[in-house]
């Protein structure tokens, strides 16, 4: 399962991959397109299975600001693109696939602050080169599967944004351009260990973070998830939106989520969004202090 980070992976429409017996390593950072442009006839990848065998040094790394990211997924994480160029992954449905507590070689210090992020994608991230970020996920299915993390987890997507600086050292890098997720339909129980704000589930993205004064738009439409959510930020579309910049277009999204319960003894639950700062519980709120533009079409009865 050697891909290139930048490849064209053009697969013929219909193509059946079955990985269950394959010891995957994800693909670590990448900027390519990955699928088939035929959505009549979608790829079918079949049986994949990550666990605690999926090393540290397999993941995609950086910096958060009291903590550490790794990334991990089918595909680690993804960054690059233009606008008129974006990279895309295209028409393909990912069956029975089984993710349990990747990544487990690697531990912090500090206690709680462990941003382990694991999904499918494990990310659409910025890096120092990279600010401007345009990335599509057309027609990307998961089917009877399941997402398991140490913390941070998403049902197709764990973290979309930045990351930090280090004081002294290196400067924060902002998240901008434009993420399209566009018919993609999730069905997949997610789960966290973490008790805490670092356990964000989410049924589409686990969290957005670290814009950094970036200006993204994300447009999420004709997207829906069905499973079970267990974290402690815990949400139908994605466990937090902990940012202050950034314009969100979600169109016809829909949420089944069949149970939702919390690793503690509390938790914030949202049909669409599960962290503090917009839905907290079943009221809504808006932190004004924030510049976050959220279009909701239709609008949401809160």
């Amino acid at each position: 399962n050697m891909v290139a980070n930048d490849a064209n992976v053009i697969l013929a429409p219909g193509t059946e991959i079955n990985i269950e017996h394959l010891d995957w390593k994800p693909v670590k950072l990448f900027e390519g397109y990955f699928g088939t442009p035929d959505p009549e006839n979608p790829v079918k990848i079949n049986g994949l299975d990550l666990n605690s065998t999926v090393a540290y040094m397999e993941s995609h790394q950086f910096i958060g600001s009291e903590s550490k990211y790794y990334l991990t997924g089918f595909i680690a994480a993804v960054t690059g693109g233009t606008e008129n160029e974006p990279v895309v992954i295209e028409n393909v449905t990912f069956e029975n696939v089984k993710i349990v507590r990747p990544v487990t070689d690697y531990s912090l210090v500090k206690s709680g602050y462990d941003s382990n992020t694991t999904a499918i994608i494990g990310g659409i991230v910025s890096t120092p080169e990279k600010t401007n970020v345009n990335v599509t996920l057309r027609n990307v299915d998961v089917v009877n599967s399941s997402v398991h993390g140490k913390a941070r987890t998403g049902g197709l997507i764990g973290y979309i944004g930045g990351q930090a600086g280090v004081p002294g050292i290196s400067a924060e890098v902002p998240f901008s351009g434009v993420v399209t997720i566009e018919g993609c339909d999730v069905e997949c129980d997610v789960t966290t260990d973490m008790d805490g704000s670092y356990g964000t589930v989410g049924g589409i993205v686990g969290f957005f973070n670290k814009f950094y004064k970036g200006t993204p738009t994300i447009n999420i439409t004709d997207c829906s998830y069905k499973g079970a959510l267990k974290g402690t930020y815990v949400g139908g579309l994605c466990g937090e939106l902990n940012e202050q910049t950034g314009t969100f277009n979600i169109t016809r999204f829909t949420a089944n989520v069949t149970e939702h319960s919390f690793v503690g003894n509390s938790g914030f639950y949202h049909e669409l969004i599960g962290g503090r700062y917009y839905f907290g519980g079943s009221e809504y709120y808006k932190d004004t202090t924030r510049g976050i533009t959220l279009n909701i079409t239709p609008a949401l009865n809160v």
